[in-house]
């Protein structure tokens, strides 16, 4: 009976090693168009201390996705107060891009061990943009403003009429006691 025991503890054992291991082992790769995009900007865009991809499906037809470069993350502050880090990162003709979703926040990666960037770097490099719009499956590179902050809603054509956030009117604090 301790025999069966010790048999079964290490199978069990051995098959969470074996999915741990597999979970490991991923590779991660972007979509063929995107990456001919990303390619493109860090080629156009040398020598930047980061580059980020931040990425926000906005509706279920719709995705805005903003690429930067510069001499430090876009989220600086936002990354050092909350403690967050990319979950992924990959390497786009030998540079590291940092990817971003939203859920840094709230989900952390444990396997990997994100070192700080401690690289001396020039500052000031001028910043780099791009934002790129996922409608329907069709990407279209945009150019709405000089800079970009993720996780907004940015206002998008829909038919004929331009989305915008609502308004909402707040009541006078002196009529609702």
């Amino acid at each position: 009976m301790f025999m069966k025991r010790i048999a079964v503890l290490f199978f069990i054992s051995f098959f969470c090693i074996q999915c741990m291991q597999k979970s490991r082992n991923q590779q991660i790769i972007l979509d063929k168009r995107l990456s001919i995009i990303v390619d493109s900007f860090i080629e156009a865009n040398p020598n930047r201390g980061k580059y980020e991809l931040y990425i926000d499906k906005v509706t279920p037809d719709s995705t805005t996705m903003i690429l930067y470069a510069g001499d430090k993350s876009l989220l600086e502050n936002e990354n050092r107060f909350y403690k967050q880090h990319p979950i992924i990162q990959i390497v786009s003709n030998g540079i590291s891009l940092d990817i971003y979703s939203g859920v840094e926040r709230y989900v952390r990666n444990i396997k990997e061990d994100i070192k700080e960037d401690t690289t001396k770097r020039i500052e000031n490099y001028p910043k780099a943009y791009c934002l790129i719009i996922d409608r329907k499956g069709q990407l279209h590179i945009e150019n709405r403003g000089d800079s970009y902050y993720p996780f907004f809603i940015l206002p998008i054509k829909m038919h004929d009429s331009l989305f915008l956030p609502p308004i909402v009117n707040m009541p006078d604090s002196e009529n609702t006691q």
